[in-house]
């Protein structure tokens, strides 16, 4: 066979891929898994978010997980998980720096945690370590003061999640990336950075993460393309 008719095929090849790549993309991501998601519920007894106040950091105890859920790129829920006893527990660096009266800004570093009880496949575990990470190097922790009393804590985050969950969700690493986004309420108006707060009124939130490397099926994909054309080389 000649040259430029070899030359066809591959050009007929990689043609028809990128005719059929969208409709591929769309399975894969209708599929896949493509995000983890913590769900924190309000107004738990026993959970507080806390700052001393000067350099101190900010930190968040006994907040209440009730359940992780995994999600397509699209936001559609493919299955969740219901999690006993669960807690988020976390300490930022220290404070670092104020933007106006209304915007507390922490340090990155400390650590976050979240632990509890679950059920995988008719098996319960108790007091597992489901995610361990710190807050991530390049971004800080901030804390906004919304109408003098509605406080958001929203800050980046890198972690590690417990072979067993991932698995269970169809991931292949315990390796992440995501974020934290905690609402909270204080009982003064008028507490304003640099000042010292407590709250123990926490309210709802969401710890969300995405797998650091490429997913498998990716890896998998191109690993066969290359193979292909390998095979065809040496026929050639």
């Amino acid at each position: 066979m000649k040259k430029s008719s070899y030359r066809f095929i591959g050009l007929a090849i990689i043609a028809a891929l990128l005719i059929a790549w969208p409709s591929v993309s769309s399975a894969y991501e209708q599929l896949v898994p493509s995000y983890l998601d913590f769900t924190i519920l309000a107004n738990q007894a026993g959970a507080s978010i806390t700052y001393a106040g000067g350099v101190n950091p900010l930190i968040g105890s006994n907040i209440v997980v009730s359940s992780i859920a995994s999600y397509t790129e699209a936001g559609d829920e493919i299955k969740s998980l219901a999690i006993t006893n669960g807690k988020l527990n976390f300490t930022t660096g220290n404070n670092s720096n104020t933007i106006g009266d209304t915007n507390w800004l922490f340090s990155s570093g400390g650590s976050i945690t979240i632990t509890g009880d679950v059920t995988i496949n008719g098996v319960t575990r108790t007091n597992v370590t489901l995610l361990s990470g710190s807050f991530s190097a390049l971004s800080s922790v901030l804390v906004v003061d919304s109408n003098s009393k509605f406080k958001i804590v929203a800050a980046s985050i890198s972690d590690t999640k417990d072979s067993g969950l991932v698995q269970y969700f169809g991931f292949d690493t315990e390796s992440w990336q995501g974020s934290l986004n905690q609402q909270f309420s204080l009982s003064s108006k008028n507490i304003h950075t640099p000042s010292a707060f407590t709250s123990a009124s926490v309210l709802s939130g969401d710890v969300s993460n995405t797998p650091v490397p490429i997913p498998a099926a990716f890896l998998l994909f191109g690993s066969g393309l290359f193979g292909l054309v390998c095979v065809r080389r040496r026929k050639i």
